[in-house]
């Protein structure tokens, strides 16, 4: 069990940096390594649960830039969905999820590299709506949504550290709502809080290692790395479910 924590703790710093260098997406590289340290049923609530300490610290290193006009159509979609992938995780087999987690992260990755992030449509505010409830849906089912929402943000003219601020709060709430469903289920017992401790707590160190480089590397830079390595994991759990 020390290896495990050991092995989370190391995890959390790691793709929480990445997290905060790219605006989101860092918890996504967590799955798949998260599943090879845990069981598969208990992936998405460690996360959950580790994101939202995470949160916690990033409103407040930059509490300063969020965005409240954007938040007020956003937390409304993000904490309903975040209740019904909670409550549509607890009734699905591990196979399924193993072979669900895979195949998000196959086409998570295919849309990073179809779309590259750049503005592709008019935003309206009312868009955050559908997009937060669509969003938080898939983070409760598979664990987390990585940027998802970037582009949308990106549209509507919030740059990085705006976005940062902005997604902090929703992903807090978000989280939130998520764990509340995850317990109402029984998911949650005192083995899966070591788990999701430990994780949080390499998060945090993430963070502040994130923040101090934010302004110093492009987030760009690991990008095909980082999307190797998610194919990887993603082959991984495919495997582990069919076997």
């Amino acid at each position: 069990m020390l290896l495990t924590v050991l092995g989370l703790f190391a995890l959390g710093a790691a793709t929480f940096a990445l997290s905060t260098l790219a605006a989101g997406g860092g918890a996504i590289l967590s799955l798949p390594a998260a599943a090879a340290l845990i069981p598969l049923r208990m992936v998405a609530p460690v996360v959950c649960l580790a994101s939202l300490v995470s949160s916690l610290q990033r409103v407040w290193l930059y509490g300063r830039e969020i965005e409240w006009r954007v938040l007020i159509w956003v937390l409304p979609g993000v904490m309903g969905g975040g209740l019904l992938g909670a409550w549509l995780f607890a009734r699905l087999e591990a196979r399924w999820l193993g072979l669900l987690l895979a195949g998000f992260i196959v086409w998570h990755v295919a849309r990073q590299y179809r779309r590259g992030g750049a503005p592709s449509f008019a935003m309206r505010r009312w868009y955050f709506l559908p997009a937060g409830l669509a969003t938080g849906a898939l983070s409760g089912l598979v664990g987390a949504s990585g940027p998802l929402m970037n582009p949308f943000y990106v549209n509507a003219g919030i740059e990085r550290e705006r976005m940062l601020g902005t997604k902090a709060v929703s992903t807090l709430l978000m989280q939130c709502a998520k764990a509340g469903g995850y317990a109402t289920a029984g998911l949650i017992d005192a083995r899966l809080l070591l788990y999701a401790a430990a994780l949080a707590a390499g998060a945090l160190l993430g963070n502040w290692l994130g923040r101090h480089w934010l302004r110093r590397l492009s987030p760009a830079g690991g990008r095909h790395w980082v999307n190797a390595a998610l194919l990887v994991g993603a082959a991984m759990l495919a495997w582990r479910a069919l076997s």
